[in-house]
């Protein structure tokens, strides 16, 4: 799972008013960035990404 897909998931995880516009000119990349929204991060995840990173 591309690093995108996890970064888009969690902004989305944040917020309710947070909606991400993924830049990416090549297709295959344009699907891998739609695929962030089957993604669900647990509370336990979230904490970690903001601790870490």
């Amino acid at each position: 799972m591309p690093g995108t897909s996890i970064a888009l998931s969690y902004l989305t995880s944040i917020s309710d008013n947070v909606f991400p516009i993924p830049r990416a000119s090549n297709p295959e990349h344009v699907m891998q960035n739609i695929k962030y929204a089957d993604i669900k991060l647990n509370d336990e995840l979230i904490k970690y990404i903001q601790n870490n990173f």
